[in-house]
């Protein structure tokens, strides 16, 4: 009787061992599907792409990847999108195909403390198309030891404003900024003279915009490598030793922690 008992812890500890590292497995599978408002959508497309096939959800191309050897699509879901059934169409030059999704409900903080974010009202994005992705997942955030927070929130005092779209990184370690991943500078905005907004072409629809920057070292249209020296930390007279980190998938605003696992939320309250 003392064996099996035995036995049985012992298949009991594996088995929940086995959920466990498959638990965490699924964690560190970045991009991370989270099809909500803010959010992305991750859709096996199949075994098999190739240049001739086309990935869209509505109008626009998707970002595609491989993870052993399954082919992924990915979309960006704006913070504003409507819950419900969604599509991607998968496109062969033989054939065609619908593979649907479903945006869900999520509930980002009401916030007290708002103060007005030190960004650009206006960011001059390109939304052309690049075929080639030449960022790789996770991304790296673009400061170390950063703390994440702001991202989708709203104020109590404005319940109707606008949700935040930029993920505000303090906590900060040191004051080098570098690339989130390789890709090419498509913008370098002068926010107010000193500071700098710099955006970065990861391909496929997929863009990093980071600031304030100051001292920066690159200039449009230049390429840079995947935890590249863009400059250093700026200066922001709200919020001191702080930059704020917006990534875009197919047009809109997403999560930054759904593609980088190197960002920390808030501590609960």
């Amino acid at each position: 009787m003392i064996e099996w008992h035995k036995t049985f812890a012992a298949c009991c500890l594996l088995g929940l061992t086995t959920i466990v590292a498959s638990a965490a497995g699924q964690a560190a599978q970045y991009p991370v599907h989270q099809p909500v408002p803010g959010g992305i959508a991750v859709i096996e497309i199949g075994r098999t792409y190739s240049d001739g096939y086309q990935a869209r959800f509505g109008r626009r191309p998707i970002l595609v990847f491989e993870r052993n050897g399954v082919w992924f699509g990915v979309v960006g879901i704006g913070l504003d999108t409507p819950l419900g059934d969604y599509l991607i169409t998968v496109k062969t030059p033989e054939n065609g195909s619908s593979l649907g999704f479903y945006v869900k409900p999520h509930s980002y903080p009401f916030r007290d403390d708002f103060s007005e974010l030190g960004v650009p009202d206006d960011l001059n994005i390109s939304l052309t198309w690049r075929s080639v992705l030449d960022a790789s997942f996770p991304l790296i955030s673009p400061v170390k030891g950063t703390r994440v927070e702001k991202f989708g929130s709203r104020y109590e005092a404005e319940k109707d404003a606008k949700s935040v779209q930029w993920a505000v990184l303090s906590d900060i370690e040191n004051n080098v900024v570098v690339a989130p991943g390789g890709g090419t500078i498509v913008d370098v905005l002068n926010n107010d003279g000193i500071n700098y907004f710099l955006t970065i072409d990861h391909g496929m629809g997929l863009f990093s915009t980071v600031g304030p920057v100051r001292k920066i070292g690159k200039e449009t249209g230049q390429p840079v490598k995947k935890g590249e020296a863009l400059g250093k930390l700026g200066i922001d007279t709200v919020r001191p030793h702080t930059l704020y980190w917006q990534v875009s998938l197919n047009g809109v605003a997403i999560n930054p922690e759904l593609v980088s696992d190197q960002l920390k939320g808030p501590e609960p309250e």
